[in-house]
């Protein structure tokens, strides 16, 4: 009698021990496959180009700002080299999503001929631009930024629903970063300034 219930105990202890194995496995096929969707989110074009935006209006952003704070004549061609080479940057003649946000205004591609110039002038020596013409530098750049994240919201809704489908955590795959663009501002012709 004894024998056998302990014959049952080794069964039972297996039973067990095969059932949380199984359970390891299964976790683990979980994370492997949320860790390959993430690698492969993180290499897709729109996503590197959408990191590359951001950072490039976080940069113009940063000099504008500490030059508005504190404005010194001597830097204004530092700073407009600064704006237009990282606005050029941005404007990825391959990216359909960019030219195409930026070419919706009037403004836009008025703002891309000067741009243009201002690459010549720059590689003379100087750009010139006034401080209403960098302004508009930075919004524009905001704007090409909320067209990237429309057409970045799209690729991450395709990896929502996969994770959906397969029972992954989104997180794990998209990250948690919650970076959301600013606003840009809104050129009134009346008062001729950006609001």
């Amino acid at each position: 009698q004894a024998d056998r219930q302990f014959q049952l105990d080794v069964l039972g202890a297996k039973e067990k021990t095969a059932e949380r194995q199984a359970e390891a496995d299964a976790k683990k096929e979980v994370l492997k496959l949320e860790d390959d969707y993430r690698k492969e989110y993180n290499t897709k074009k729109i996503v590197k180009d959408s990191k590359e935006i951001n950072s490039a209006i976080s940069r113009m952003d940063n000099v504008w700002n500490k030059y508005q704070s504190n404005p010194n004549p001597r830097s204004k061609n530092a700073l407009d080299q600064a704006l237009v080479i990282t606005f050029n940057k941005m404007l990825d003649p391959g990216s359909v999503v960019r030219e195409s946000e930026f070419a919706r205004t009037s403004q836009g591609q008025a703002l891309i001929s000067k741009m243009q110039g201002a690459s010549e002038k720059l590689a003379e020596g100087g750009v010139g631009l006034t401080d209403a013409e960098r302004d508009e530098i930075i919004v524009v750049a905001k704007q090409l930024q909320e067209g990237q994240m429309i057409e970045l919201e799209k690729e991450k809704q395709f990896y929502r629903e996969l994770a959906e489908q397969r029972g992954l955590n989104i997180e794990n795959i998209l990250g948690k970063n919650k970076i959301k663009p600013n606003a840009p501002k809104v050129y009134d012709p009346q008062t001729g300034e950006f609001k």
